[in-house]
């Protein structure tokens, strides 16, 4: 209980912080969270760049998780990863995390895994990985990548160790519930 309460003073002061420093866009409808990851922001990058698309980011004590609409500058993405341009942008987006480790200067970066899954009814690229960044503190990153609605959709998940098993379902039932609900809003933008 004091997790959820914690989680929700957090994220009341992160939202209005955000709104009284005038950041962000504000969506059409916030969407909705989980008592372990609340929502706390909303990025809109197309003014800037088009093809960068949205972003939604959710906060917990064990954790955050980004989500990213976008089109990556492709007009229509068929639904799921079968198509050849999916993979080759997910491949991209892992190679990134390996860059990441000397632009940020973390110690290391290992691939603990690297899979396709059914989630919510939906095929989605999943790879996961333990950072170690700078001070030595490890974190554990999972990647999400699928095509919804024409457009991809991503999630960046950072898991703050020591990653029990429950951490990990919590974040994987908060995945599931967005994918479930963008896949059925049948539009490119979440909720």
């Amino acid at each position: 209980m004091k997790h959820l309460i914690f989680n929700v003073i957090w994220a009341t002061f992160l939202s209005w912080t955000l709104a009284l420093s005038g950041q962000g866009a504000t969506p059409a409808a916030e969407p909705n969270g989980t008592p372990d990851f609340a929502y706390v922001g909303f990025e809109d990058y197309r003014s800037k760049d088009p093809g960068r698309g949205i972003a939604y980011r959710f906060k917990g004590i064990t954790g955050e998780i980004d989500e990213h609409h976008y089109s990556a500058g492709r007009k229509n993405w068929p639904e799921g990863v079968a198509d050849m341009d999916i993979n080759r942008h997910f491949k991209s987006n892992v190679a990134e995390i390996f860059k990441a480790r000397d632009a940020e200067g973390w110690k290391a970066v290992d691939q603990l895994g690297l899979r396709t899954e059914d989630i919510a009814g939906k095929r989605v690229l999943h790879a996961w990985f333990r950072i170690t960044n700078k001070e030595g503190k490890q974190i554990q990153r999972h990647l999400y990548l699928t095509a919804l609605n024409g457009e991809l959709v991503k999630f960046r998940a950072s898991l703050w160790e020591p990653v029990t098993q429950r951490t990990v379902e919590d974040m994987e039932d908060f995945v599931k519930l967005r994918v479930g609900e963008c896949a059925a809003a049948g539009k490119p933008v979440a909720p």
